[in-house]
Order: structure tokens, then sequence, then C-alpha cells
């Protein structure tokens, strides 16, 4: 349950970094590029994605709380 929900928050962070800066793409192919050559929380680290501070919680929660609401207006 922990990989998995880390990993929604990372995937989540990364969409939304990748939705916001037309160059993000690049420190994500070089993410890609590094494979197992560090910790997985090192190399989040070097894309700007900090899972040791509570932000990309919050900005998860955030994005899924907007995809609720728009869900429910919706179905409305």
């Amino acid at each position: 349950v922990f990989s998995y929900s880390t990993g929604l928050i990372t995937a989540i962070s990364i969409a939304q970094k990748l939705l916001q800066d037309k160059t993000y793409y690049k420190k994500y192919i070089h993410f890609l590029k590094n494979g197992s050559n560090k910790k997985p929380i090192e190399i989040l680290k070097e894309i700007d994605i900090d899972l040791t501070t509570i932000k990309p919680f919050e900005d998860a929660f955030k994005f899924i709380t907007r995809q609720f609401i728009e869900y429910k207006s919706l179905c409305k």
C-alpha cells in the first residue's frame, strides 16, 4: 500500500510539473535514465519532488479533490 500511494503521489507531481513547465521533460528524461543508480528518494529530489516534505502529498490531495469535485458536477 505504501509504495502504491507514493507512486501515485509521484506520478501526480510529475504530471503537474510537465503541464506547468514546458522544459521539465528534460528533467523527467534524466530521471528515467537514472534507473537504479541511486536511491529512489534521491533521484526524485533531482527532479524537484521531495517526498521527505509534506508538499507533494498536499499537492496530490488537492489534485484528487479537484478531480472528485469535477466528477460530482458531471454526474448531476
